[in-house]
């Protein structure tokens, strides 16, 4: 079974979802342990649902692995 890409303006808000985790990231002396990881599984979500799933893989493979070890 297929992930259903949306409508366009679905797609939009995605998009604008994986700006706005772009962003925060370049933010990081205001965010905490905790919104940082809220903020890596939003942006790989929005990854996804846009038709990007490897990359979303790989971005929870490498940034949530450091908080494991």
């Amino acid at each position: 079974m297929g992930l259903n890409m949306g409508t366009e303006t679905e797609m939009e808000h995605w998009r604008n979802a994986i700006s706005l985790s772009k962003f925060t990231f370049s933010l990081p002396e205001l965010s905490t342990e905790k919104i940082e990881q809220i903020n890596i599984v939003n942006y790989a979500i929005a990854l996804r649902a846009v038709g990007k799933k490897e990359s979303s893989v790989r971005l929870l493979n490498k940034k949530m692995v450091c908080y494991h070890t």
